[in-house]
């Protein structure tokens, strides 16, 4: 057994923390005498974020009554730890741990005063940071606040007697290769799961999932503040666990029972901050509180399709195998009904491939017969999807071993820009798929479908192939956010550059690159769908098919090939020539939005939310207008710049950006006011229009007509209600039906 030393140069800190610390300055001089005695090669102190609290009226009060309760518990480490060590949970050994929660207190008193003594074992197997300099510099805000709050909770009379008798119990479990499963051979039927945008991990009753650093707590002591940094800075006592925790192995995981939720926070990374104390409820138990510790592999060293390995994918499973598996030495709070909440288990900075980590998951947990729940944190439509196919894939009576199978067929006969949802649906139909009507509607998303009465055509796509089982907004979102990170790789290379219809009419081998995977997509997923697009497939009115895709792979082309950064990739869905859904991605921006008639507009990248146009207080003058000028001059050019020339000195600014696509973006979500061009194709504003009108705008024709896309018009304004108006008045003015193109009516 390995042990680690609390003390050193003690008698001297005893010393030096013999007159009660009851301000900012006392604290000051301590922390930098300890550190000078503990650390003697490193002394020195940055309390920036430490001073920057504690000076402040609001916490001069926490010096008087507080501080001098942390002082006391550090001095108390000799009396609760006699033997002057703490055991090391090792690598390898089936242990745990228990701390009484006063024991708990003294030691995270201990890294407050930075007091931790140089670990002198395989340091590079423990955490590199394990006291609270860091915060005290001010790598975390949010984090010292809950620390400010965890010692006043602790620090009042009646905790007390709670402190002695509650424990906070750390257990590292080790899975022997003898019981590690053979996946592709288990005949375990998959178990139902439940996903929800709106779950969140934390402590409601499940266990939790915490999406850990192979070192436990990640960066939460250096500046991290994502998933499992959040957790532990929230609840400190959990940090205990980085004093006695070596990093883990692939079949380890850590499980943390008891800690509790001091602090309430909103937001994420370096956005995240506490917004106070979090409430206990009466007769709260927090022994019942379980937190299991699964790190995930750090898949972005990888190339996408290489997380589907076989290799990768058993490293993954066994370790969410061994998480969801009901701890033995917990057995009297996790009964075998416990669920379990989980979410995007490695998918953020480390890379991994949702649809993919989701479904390891499920097929973790059915042979753990652990019951799941899923959230995918506010992204409904990938909430849906996921129901949808695990709830027919346990119709159908998938097994564990089934569905790994499938996934390592999808790794080796596919590359990375086929989606792999729609993929496994595929293989479904291959075996006589059919799903009943509620399912049915389920995976094609009433998110992203119109409403019966709204165009008076059935729910459910008409003559509609297995492969329909594919929703055709899942579909489109997951294509945007595909062909946008292809184009954030590329946006540097040196472009092949083709002219069309005049020497300033550039079409790129990414352009075409784009279009095929879109379109070959959804040819698979809907083979009955008409297909419209820039560079391959044109269309005339009369060729408008029941429901129809419209699509630009890159709208702003010669901004891509000049590698400007203002492009956009739009995919749009049309009923009968009527625009009803709409997907534009923003790869420069890393934006993906999204919207679908009568159901608003929402951001899916960087995170989901709902937008709203922005209405200027006063028109035109605090307008921010922006139009385009095409490939064409002449009489055409001469009246755009004429509207130009009058608008100008009335107006806050006029922008041209050279997309479309791009600005009918910059409109619904407010950042310009309103955008008019005369000479656009359907591939321009079918997505374009849906976003900006379900976000409160309005798009219409020059002369305030609805958007149809086979009127055979080329005009076309979105702007803010009252922008709008006032544009449409005031074009009306300008001659800009010219050259042979009369006004449409």
């Amino acid at each position: 057994m390995t042990n680690r030393p609390l003390f050193s140069g003690w008698d001297r800190i005893v010393q030096a923390l013999s007159a009660p610390l009851t301000t900012l300055q006392s604290l000051q001089d301590a922390i930098v005498t300890i550190r000078g005695i503990v650390h003697p090669q490193n002394p020195r102190v940055n309390d920036l974020s430490l001073r920057s609290y504690l000076s402040t009226p609001a916490y001069a009060q926490w010096c008087l009554e507080v501080l001098p309760f942390v002082q006391q518990s550090f001095l108390r480490l000799p009396t609760l730890f006699p033997e002057g060590t703490i055991p090391i949970l090792s690598q390898g050994t089936d242990r745990t741990l228990e701390f009484t929660k006063i024991q708990c207190c003294a030691l995270l008193s201990m890294m407050f005063f930075e007091a931790v003594p140089f670990w002198g074992g395989d340091s590079d197997r423990m955490p590199p940071f394990d006291d609270f300099s860091h915060l005290h510099a001010g790598c975390c805000p949010a984090f010292l606040e809950s620390i400010f709050l965890y010692f006043q909770r602790m620090s009042k009379p009646a905790e007390q007697a709670r402190l002695q008798n509650e424990k906070v119990t750390i257990h590292r479990r080790v899975l022997p290769t003898a019981e590690t499963p053979t996946w592709g051979e288990l005949t375990t039927p998959l178990a139902p799961a439940h996903f929800s945008p709106s779950l969140r991990i934390q402590p409601d009753g499940a266990v939790e999932a915490d999406f850990a650093n192979r070192y436990i707590g990640g960066g939460v002591l250096q500046g991290g503040c994502v998933q499992e940094e959040i957790m532990f800075g929230m609840s400190p006592e959990c940090l205990v666990s980085l004093l006695v925790c070596e990093y883990m192995l692939p079949n380890e995981v850590i499980t943390l029972r008891g800690p509790e939720l001091v602090g309430l926070c909103e937001g994420y990374g370096r956005k995240v901050r506490c917004t106070g104390e979090a409430p206990v409820a009466p007769g709260t138990d927090w022994s019942r509180r379980l937190i299991v510790a699964m790190d995930a592999l750090e898949c972005y060293q990888y190339p996408a399709q290489h997380q589907y390995t076989p290799s990768l994918m058993d490293r993954e499973l066994t370790k969410a195998y061994l998480a969801f598996a009901h701890d033995p030495t917990c057995a009297a709070i996790d009964p075998p009904d416990r669920p379990l909440t989980t979410g995007h288990w490695g998918c953020g900075a480390f890379g991994g491939h949702k649809p993919l980590k989701a479904l390891l998951q499920v097929m973790a947990a059915s042979q753990a017969r652990r019951a799941l729940q899923y959230s995918t944190f506010g992204e409904e439509p990938f909430a849906q999807a996921l129901q949808a196919v695990v709830d027919a894939l346990i119709e159908q009576h998938w097994t564990v071993g089934r569905l790994y199978a499938a996934i390592v067929k999808y790794g080796r006969s596919c590359d990375d820009e086929v989606p792999f949802l729609p993929w496994i649906c595929k293989e479904a139909a291959v075996t006589v798929f059919f799903w009943s009507m509620y399912q049915f509607r389920l995976f094609l998303l009433p998110f992203f479908l119109p409403r019966q009465h709204e165009l008076n055509v059935p729910f459910l796509i008409p003559a509609c192939s297995s492969h329909t089982t594919c929703s055709s907004g899942y579909v489109a979102l997951q294509l945007a956010e595909q062909c946008s990170s292809l184009l954030q790789r590329a946006i540097k290379e040196e472009q092949v550059i083709e002219t069309k219809s005049t020497f300033a009419d550039l079409v790129t081998a990414y352009d075409k690159k784009v279009e095929e995977i879109i379109i070959s997509t959804v040819r698979r997923a809907f083979p009955d769908h008409g297909i419209v697009s820039e560079e391959s497939f044109p269309v005339s009115p009369a060729e408008w098919k029941e429901w129809s895709w419209v699509v630009d792979p890159i709208d702003g082309t010669t901004n891509w090939a000049n590698q400007n950064p203002v492009f956009a990739i739009s995919i749009g869905l049309a009923h009968r020539a009527v625009p009803i859904m709409g997907v534009i991605a923003l790869p420069s921006l890393r934006e993906v939005v999204y919207a679908i008639r009568g159901r608003g507009s929402f951001y899916y990248k960087p995170e989901t939310k709902q937008f709203t146009v922005r209405e200027p207080s006063n028109v035109p003058q605090d307008c921010l207008l922006t139009t385009g000028i095409g490939y064409e001059r002449g009489p055409l050019l001469q009246a755009t710049m004429g509207y130009f020339m009058e608008q100008l000195p009335l107006c806050r600014a006029i922008r041209l950006s050279g997309s479309a696509c791009w600005d009918n973006v910059m409109v619904a979500t407010g950042r310009i006011s309103g955008y008019w061009e005369r000479r656009l194709k359907v591939w321009d504003y079918c997505a374009g229009s849906v976003i900006a009108q379900e976000s409160g705008c309005r798009a219409t024709r020059f002369d305030g007509r609805p958007v149809r896309l086979d009127d055979g018009a080329e005009d076309y304004i979105v702007a803010a209600p009252r922008v709008h108006d006032y544009m449409v008045r005031t074009l009306a003015t300008h001659q800009f039906y010219l050259a042979g193109q009369p006004t449409p009516h």
